[in-house]
């Protein structure tokens, strides 16, 4: 199963349509952001078709995907969403050595170690998640602007 994952190449759509996610984003919302920093059209399905493929060769392209999901474009072409979470699991299971016997155990710095990490990423989610909320916030001012403006 170890080498599974060591031989998996990351899927840069996936990682996109992750992070958008992440962001509580539609794929139209992206296409409008997309059109307004591309200064021409952008469509629902293109996002749709930009999501699908393995790789994005355009580095403009990618570069303002990043912008738009506030992250990097190294993110989208690196992160293993699949190892991450499954170096997580690892971190509740009892399976590794380091965690035998540690349930009737006082909590040493070894499982400490362990969860700061996961405390990060958690720490980081919550902060992007506050920080989407901002973003709606203003989106949505922005759609009942232009809404008033037809």
């Amino acid at each position: 199963m170890e080498n599974a994952f060591a031989n998996r190449s990351i899927h840069m759509g996936q990682n996109i349509q992750r992070f958008r996610r992440l962001r509580k984003m539609s794929q139209t919302v992206l296409a409008l952001e997309l059109e307004e920093k591309r200064n021409k059209s952008f469509s629902q399905q293109l996002v749709s078709t930009i999501e699908d493929k393995d790789t994005i060769d355009d580095e403009e392209l990618l570069q303002q995907i990043a912008e738009i999901l506030e992250t990097s474009k190294e993110a989208i072409k690196t992160l293993d969403w699949d190892m991450a979470i499954k170096i997580m699991d690892n971190n509740y299971t009892n399976h590794n050595s380091k965690f035998s016997g540690a349930i009737n155990q006082p909590i040493n710095s070894t499982i400490h170690q362990s969860f700061n990490s996961l405390d990060k990423l958690v720490e980081f989610f919550e902060k992007e998640k506050t920080e989407l909320n901002r973003e709606i916030q203003v989106l949505k001012k922005e759609i009942e602007c232009l809404k008033k403006d037809r």
